[in-house]
């Protein structure tokens, strides 16, 4: 469920936005959520995953901590931040002893049956989050002048971001819908309000790059 709440967030931060005119961060947002999405699949199809997201949490605070002590970059905390980073690998041990180990994101994504998602649409969306020359020349260059101008706010939504976004407001409408087919009580009526608001907000942008109004 809190896989879910993350997902809607961020969908959210997507939608305020599109209002604001700002779209740039975007691409940042959704690639959260498609992490999310695939934990979200494979908690689904394994509760036993959450093992598997323990030991990414707690190999994270071990690299970060490790970095820390050793640099003594800690100051008067350093006995703190020592005494964490033997918490946290001591739970690494411990799930290693089980055969539980970190999954990087690309087996993460595979399974959850979402490969082709790893090397086609995350992959894109990193290029943003990564300042990749490319992605930067997108968003922040117009060549159509001369000498190119430099873009700062721009509101543009080509077919790439349309693209993107319709994913970032379909992703939690269809974890809800495995949720609920999922688990008995939960309420399906939720899922229709959510369809409803994903309707009518698409319908506002997709003509403009193209797109049919209808999903």
């Amino acid at each position: 469920m809190c896989l879910h709440a993350r997902l809607v967030d961020l969908s959210s931060g997507v939608g305020a936005l599109l209002k604001a005119h700002d779209v740039a961060g975007i691409y940042h947002l959704v690639r959260g959520q498609l992490e999310a999405f695939g934990d979200l699949l494979n908690l689904l199809s394994d509760p036993a995953y959450v093992e598997q997201m323990d030991a990414a949490y707690c190999a994270e605070v071990r690299r970060v901590l490790q970095a820390v002590v050793r640099e003594g970059l800690g100051g008067k905390h350093l006995g703190d931040m020592s005494a964490s980073l033997k918490t946290a690998e001591d739970r690494l041990d411990e799930l290693k002893k089980r055969g539980v180990s970190r999954l990087n994101v690309s087996d993460r994504f595979r399974r959850a049956g979402l490969a082709g998602e790893y090397y086609s649409v995350c992959a894109y969306l990193c290029t943003h989050t990564h300042n990749n020359v490319s992605a930067l020349e997108t968003r922040h260059v117009d060549k159509t002048r001369e000498p190119h101008q430099l873009l700062i706010g721009s509101d543009e939504i080509d077919t790439e971001l349309a693209i993107v976004i319709e994913l970032s407001l379909r992703m939690p409408m269809d974890a809800l819908k495995l949720l609920i087919q999922r688990f008995e009580g939960l309420d399906a009526t939720e899922y229709a309000r959510l369809r409803t608001d994903f309707d009518a907000l698409r319908a506002k942008w997709a003509p403009l790059v193209g797109l049919s109004a209808k999903p």
